[in-house]
């Protein structure tokens, strides 16, 4: 503070020489310096130091800004007194410009001046700590992350923040007396026009209005937009008029792109939430459920509005045996935030249950709600289900495979010794009847081999232009013995032929298939009836769930009047061991077997039924029209004399060998026998005479029927040859045996087709070129 009697220095800026006159006789109660121009005065404080600054309302104004604006934001720790003379109107703006106070030429002299100025020094001493808290707090604007400015009343630029500086490319001084709008040029973000006074022209008490959200900044250095938002709070006089207004304008970017990084993040979080492939659902652990997505919704057939009620719980969709591992993994979530994935099943609200496979991490310990995920196993159990069955026919396919070389064989022995007993006996024998049903009994088995194998892929299809009315006609004398005389068979083929390219054995399997299991479903008797139509389809379906057949095609009916069958039963009815027979009293592999063979032929086969009344069997075979001639089959040759041929017989296994011997030898034949490939070779090479034909096995131990043939070939190349082979899979095929330029028997064989074979064969080879 100054004291009393201490001389105060005092700068006095005007461009009148005389100005200093007022002060004059100031002896020793002050020293002063007088300037004629804002420069000089800045040389002036730039050098010494001075206690108060006298400034003529006369000094011109400085870049259009006033000199008394000018000079208290550069000096604002030395007291401003203006003078003014007699003129109020400039002495009201130079106080609002910041100057403490005004004194006229002739309102004080001498002495009177000096005191008067000293009062105003000593009250700016006495205010020190009010502008250490001014200062700070234009430090704090200094230093603030958001851009700051300060405005008068007229909206003039007061004051910059080196942010608001750094962002309109504008210094604080040189913005100094600028309008806000020129240093600042605000856009509307959503019209994109310029607010050319944000602050608007309010007065008094009722402050500004802000400027409009997220506006873009534009940089007028280098056209850069900064999205912004604004704070403006008015500055009020003593009276309560506003004297201008401090603007926060904080840059945004980072916020927006913040918020846009979160709109994509719950975008794409309500996209997997509301994706269709998994069941997503927010839940606590007291059982209530939040939010649920359709996938979920429709697993376990609730509605939203069922599940989100307060009174719903998740728990009513957990089935009782599993509560207990529920409890534990709530236990797991509470103590690791996580529990590992399991497979449980869910009550639906039908009563039904969903296997599906269950995922839960928790998302706010503190309120205990988690999310879960939810996948249905259904399609999975499902494929899972079809590969095991289709497991199951593989190694049945691969057991039937690799048995139907040992048990063709002594299906072979059997059929040999019935014919070469029937041979001995008389039509009147008693014996004859039992010879017939050991004959009939081999038959039955080999037909059972050739369905397993048929059904598991391993026979060999021989599809060919059929008569399907000739050969359902053929087929009944053995259909009735079959289903027995209580249940009486009506064959009604039409009086036109209807033609199929199917394979014959098949097709005969799919009528017998069809024909047992429609007897087992009239245990007391009925009526069996196969009809036999000829059906144009077009491309479409004739079910939403059946495949589409287009084309002429042999529809083969076979219709029963027994117990029939419930919808279930018909959905499962070809599927492999699906049977609703007693334990021990069906295989349930009848109607698959009949399946698989009609879908190789490129047919389909249908059921319908009404249960206790009747079962119908539709079967679609493709018609052959585009073959011109049915192919017969081969007649058999008249028998020509026997002339003594000599047959080479190679077969490794010895019952099979003797009656085959026997057969051909009663038959007139001379037949060689040898146990291998070798010794079918060194008997050859050995015998002096004349080979006609070999009778050859083509599965051998050391070497087999068509390498032996091979080797015979070398010096015997015009012998003929006839294969034959209890195996019926690639065992036989790949070596190219099954065609129609080889002569091959398949066993088990009966004498007759074995005495038909070789007499075609010679007569063939007999016959002329």
């Amino acid at each position: 503070m100054a004291r009393i009697g201490k001389p105060i220095s005092i700068l006095l800026a005007s461009l009148d020489a005389s100005a200093s006159d007022f002060l004059r006789d100031c002896g020793n109660f002050a020293t002063v310096a007088q300037v004629a121009a804002f420069s000089e005065l800045e040389r002036h404080l730039a050098a010494r130091h001075v206690d108060i600054i006298v400034l003529d309302c006369d000094l011109p104004n400085v870049e259009g800004v006033s000199v008394v604006r000018r000079t208290t934001v550069a000096y604002p720790d030395i007291p401003v007194v203006v003078l003014a003379e007699n003129d109020q109107e400039k002495a009201s703006k130079a106080l609002r410009d910041g100057a403490l106070d005004y004194l006229t030429w002739d309102g004080f002299q001498g002495n009177a001046a000096v005191q008067f100025l000293r009062h105003i020094v000593e009250r700016n001493e006495l205010q020190e700590p009010l502008f250490v808290e001014r200062e700070r707090a234009r430090m704090t604007l200094l230093s603030i992350g958001d851009a700051v400015a300060t405005t008068d009343s007229n909206d003039n630029i007061m004051f910059l923040n080196p942010v608001a500086e750094a962002i309109t490319g504008w210094t604080s001084d040189a913005a100094l007396g600028v309008h806000f709008s020129e240093v600042f040029e605000i856009r509307d973000a959503a019209t994109d026009k310029r607010i050319p006074s944000p602050l608007g022209p309010g007065s008094g008490s009722e402050g500004r209005e802000e400027i409009p959200p997220n506006s873009l900044l534009t940089r007028r250095g280098d056209g850069h937009e900064i999205p912004v938002e604004d704070s403006v709070a008015t500055v009020f006089d003593r009276t309560g008029k506003a004297n201008g207004s401090v603007i926060i304008l904080r840059d945004i970017t980072e916020r927006l792109r913040a918020e846009e990084e979160l709109r994509k993040s719950h975008s794409q979080f309500r996209k997997l939430f509301e994706a269709n492939t998994i069941g997503i659902l927010i839940t606590n652990l007291s059982g209530r459920i939040y939010e649920a997505n359709d996938y979920y919704l429709s697993l376990i057939g609730y509605s939203r509005e069922e599940v989100l009620a307060p009174d719903f719980s998740w728990g009513n969709l957990t089935v009782p045996e599993e509560r207990a591992h529920t409890r534990q993994v709530i236990d797991e979530l509470r103590r690791t935030g996580k529990a590992q994935t399991w497979e449980r099943e869910y009550v639906r609200k039908d009563g039904s249950r969903v296997p599906a496979v269950i995922g839960v991490a928790m998302l706010d310990a503190s309120e205990e709600t988690c999310i879960t995920y939810v996948v249905d196993l259904s399609v999975r159990r499902k494929l899972q289900e079809q590969l095991r069955q289709s497991n199951k026919m593989e190694a049945i396919g691969q057991l039937a495979g690799g048995v139907a070389h040992d048990f063709n064989n002594a299906l072979t022995v059997i059929l040999s010794h019935s014919d070469l007993l029937a041979m001995s006996c008389a039509d009147d024998d008693p014996m004859r009847a039992s010879i017939d049903e050991i004959r009939a009994a081999a038959e039955r088995a080999g037909l059972l081999t050739r369905q397993l194998l048929a059904y598991s892929r391993r026979q060999a299809l021989d599809p060919k232009a059929l008569d399907l009315g000739a050969l359902i006609e053929r087929l009944a004398t053995m259909l009735r013995r079959l289903i027995g005389e209580d249940i009486t068979l009506v064959t009604d083929v039409g009086t036109n032929s209807q033609r199929v390219l199917a394979d014959e054995g098949e097709v005969g399997q799919i009528v017998m298939n069809l024909a047992l299991n429609a007897r087992d479903a009239m245990p007391g008797g009925g009526r069996l009836v196969i009809e036999l139509t000829a059906v144009d389809l077009d491309e479409s379906p004739l079910s939403p769930t059946l495949r589409p057949l287009q084309g002429s095609f042999a529809k083969l009916s076979v219709t029963d009047n027994g117990s029939g069958m419930s919808e279930e039963t018909m959905s499962r009815a070809f599927e492999p061991f699906f049977t609703t027979k007693a334990l021990g009293e069906g295989t349930g592999l009848g109607l698959a077997i009949a399946h698989s063979a009609i879908t190789r032929s490129g047919g389909d086969i249908r059921v319908s039924s009404e249960p206790g009344l009747r079962t119908t069997f539709d079967v679609y075979l493709p018609g052959a029209d585009e073959v011109d001639e049915l192919q017969e089959a081969p007649k058999a040759p008249s028998p020509p004399e026997v002339r003594g041929e000599t047959i080479l017989l190679v077969e490794d296994e010895e019952p099979v060998r003797r009656p085959l011997r026997r057969i051909l030898e009663v038959a007139g034949y001379t037949v060689l026998e040898a146990t291998s490939g070798h010794a079918g070779i060194e008997i050859a090479r050995e015998h002096p005479g004349r080979i006609d034909l070999v009778l050859t096995d083509v599965v051998m131990p050391s070497m087999g029927g068509t390498e032996m043939v091979a080797k015979l070939v070398e010096f015997m190349p015009d012998v003929r040859v006839i294969y034959m082979s209890g195996y019926t899979d690639n065992a036989v095929t790949r070596q190219g045996l099954v065609s129609e330029q080889v002569n091959f028997l398949q066993k088990p064989f009966t004498l007759q087709e074995l005495i038909q074979a070789v007499r075609r064969v010679l007569t063939t080879a007999q016959e002329p070129n």
